[in-house]
């Protein structure tokens, strides 16, 4: 008796922890006899492009066409299941409808200009897919099936994608990366690449029939020391162009690049390295590493930031594997998360048969109904040998395929299964599974030992060192008690104060007035080795915050053995905030409107005192202030380009908020 719907079932044990969890849907059984089609006359649609055709059909299961049949082709802006009515709740836009010709087919022409006119109007947009679904009733029977499918518009046809190692480079190291460039429709484009950096440039690339192409530079000098800008350029022998911009930050830390002389080894070869640093003398220690386990490691000694190996076959090399390389950093680390290595890793693979091949030979190709069918199963395992196996075997109706089919438009059962059959890492089509059945007694071409580079780039490893010196997080650990009895109660007058009155400390002024006002002087508190703490205020993004920092144990700030003992953080907009939310809600009591500009909210304002022109962020510049609609809600936000005062709405590592 469940209602229809998407179910989770999770598994806790005494302690409430969370064990596992899965999904499942309960749907109508309700099979249909026939299925439907949908096909647009273009794969993607491009600013040029006014207009779509849509041709929609449908057969029967066994095969024949519906003749008689009345179409309904409509553009769904949202679509949500309703629990309580148990059906979805589907927003329209256009809509188009009528019946089939005498071969069964209806046609709809769907208008895109408008559609095609905002996706121009976001520069930060590639494309956009229009969600559509086409219901088709069968006239003879009246029942009714639907095709769901999307109209993809673009506003280029080339798409470029950077594969990205590593969010931060060393400006002193080769930038190396991976581009890859795809048509509108996801089909791999063969291209001719270039790469400009300030009106020059930099370097051209060609990729290949996968739409896989690496590239490898040194970078320019620049004036903006902090952030490298590229521009890069596809052009296809058609001339069909793409275009995708992109930034580095420079990292002033140490840098190490690691490089294999291929990705696809067979079984008996070395892997030769070669490693390059920016930093001119370090052991790095290099492991390869399996599902986490290390399975081999070496150490070598750079000389002039350069150093090679090579690592002798291991019969453990099976499958995928990361090849890591790392040295201990000599800068301190700035938060807690931060790296204390400096390090990079790739990933390789040994092709290993890993999944087994099932063969089924029934007795005839078509059977009657209540004539006897036979199969015949066999099982084998990577080199065609014969395997004992558990086997599960199902029959089930071709209309509880076409049904499971349609109820799977927004994913599918099976996809839990992808990382254990291989399909967790695919490029160009070709996926870490096809790379273990590869036939190695046939060469391994180029383009292919490049898919399988850019597939297994960002494998990630972090080893687990145990040092024996006595450092900073050491003495933090041997006097955390001390700590936490001497700053707990800091802590909470801190906080009392600011729920009392939002007043918190910016400075040490009114740090010290505060915690004098609650019976603390905070001149008279001493860390456990008779010195006073430093207390260092910044603003993180939303918050004020106050980190209190000992010396250590050398006494002297500025040293390595410096560490932070306790934090506090305080949101210095929510009584603005606060007041906002006020305004907003007396304007909507009194006029039963909604405030959509800066000049009304600017007014109503001004009745509390807060004058808009005047407001600005931590860093004295003007909010920048949206009026949005989120859902069934209109929303003001106030945002801030953070720190550098940059717009950077796209910019992974933007300081926006």
């Amino acid at each position: 008796n469940a209602k229809l719907g998407n179910y989770r079932v999770e598994i806790k044990n005494e302690d409430s922890d969370e064990l596992g969890t899965q999904n499942f849907k309960v749907t109508r059984y309700d099979l249909p006899n026939f299925s439907v089609t949908a096909k647009p006359d273009k794969t993607f649609y491009l600013p040029t492009d006014k207009q779509a055709e849509v041709v929609v059909n449908a057969d029967y299961l066994f095969g024949k066409p519906v003749l008689r049949g009345k179409v309904r082709v409509v553009q769904e802006s949202e679509r949500r299941w309703n629990y309580q009515k148990q059906k979805y709740d589907v927003e329209e836009k256009q809509a188009f409808e009528g019946e089939v010709d005498a071969e069964g087919k209806f046609i709809a022409k769907i208008n895109l200009s408008e559609e095609l006119s905002d996706l121009g109007t976001n520069s930060w947009r590639r494309f956009e897919d229009l969600n559509f679904a086409a219901y088709f009733t069968d006239l003879t029977t009246n029942k009714t099936e639907q095709k769901r499918f999307d109209i993809r518009l673009t506003r280029e046809p080339i798409h470029i994608y950077l594969v990205r190692n590593r969010y931060n480079e060393n400006p002193n190291l080769p930038f190396t990366s991976y581009i890859s460039t795809f048509y509108a429709d996801g089909t791999p484009a063969v291209c001719d690449v270039s790469i400009n950096s300030g009106g020059k440039k930099i370097s051209t690339l060609k990729t290949n029939s996968l739409g896989a192409g690496k590239v490898k530079f040194d970078f320019p000098k620049q004036t903006d020391q902090n952030r490298f800008y590229f521009t890069i350029t596809a052009r296809d022998k058609n001339g069909q162009t793409g275009t995708f911009d992109e930034n580095y930050y420079f990292d002033s830390n140490d840098g190490l690049n690691i490089e294999t002389e291929k990705t696809i080894f067979k079984p008996g070869e070395s892997v030769k390295i070669n490693l390059l640093s920016s930093k001119k003398d370090a052991i790095v220690y290099v492991d390869i590493v399996k599902d986490w386990s290390v399975i081999e490691t070496r150490f070598v000694k750079l000389n002039d930031g350069k150093g090679d190996l090579k690592i002798p076959y291991n019969p453990s090399f099976k499958g995928e594997l990361t090849v890591a390389a790392y040295f201990p950093s000599e800068k301190e680390k700035e938060y807690y998360y931060s790296d204390d290595l400096v390090k990079d890793s790739l990933g390789i693979i040994y092709p290993e048969q890993q999944n087994l091949k099932l063969e089924a030979k029934f007795s005839n190709a078509v059977y009657k109904p209540n004539e006897e069918a036979s199969v015949k199963f066999s099982v084998f395992d990577g080199i065609g040998k014969a395997v004992e196996s558990a086997l599960g075997v199902v029959v089930f109706d071709k209309a509880v395929e076409e049904r499971a089919r349609t109820d799977a438009a927004f994913g599918s059962y099976f996809s839990r299964f992808y990382s254990l059959l291989g399909y967790s890492k695919s490029f160009g089509g070709i996926s870490v599974k096809d790379l273990n059945e590869l036939d190695l007694s046939k060469p391994i071409s180029d383009e292919l030992q490049l898919a399988a580079e850019v597939m297994l780039a960002n494998n990630y490893y972090y080893p687990q060192i145990y040092r024996t010196r006595f450092d900073r997080s050491e003495a933090n650990s041997f006097y955390a008690e001390f700590f936490k009895k001497q700053f707990t109660p800091i802590e909470a007058l801190l906080k009392k104060q600011y729920e009392k009155d939002y007043a918190h400390p910016t400075d040490e002024n009114s740090l010290k007035q505060i915690l004098s006002a609650n019976g603390v002087n905070f001149d008279e508190v001493f860390d456990p080795w008779g010195q006073n703490y430093r207390a260092n205020f910044t603003t993180e993004k939303t918050q004020n915050t106050v980190k209190f920092e000992t010396a250590g144990t050398d006494k002297q700030f500025g040293t390595k053995d410096d560490f932070v003992v306790s934090t506090s953080s305080f949101e210095y907009f929510t009584p603005t905030g606060k007041a906002i939310d006020a305004a907003v809600k007396n304007y909507h009591e009194q006029s039963g409107k909604f405030i959509r500009d800066n000049e009304i909210l600017k007014t109503e304002l001004l009745k509390r005192n807060i004058d808009l022109d005047n407001l600005k962020d931590r860093w004295n510049r003007a909010y920048r202030i949206d009026f949005e609609v989120l859902r069934r809600n209109y929303v003001i936000r106030f945002y801030s380009n953070g720190a550098n005062g940059n717009y950077e709405p796209n910019t992974y590592n933007s300081d926006d908020f």
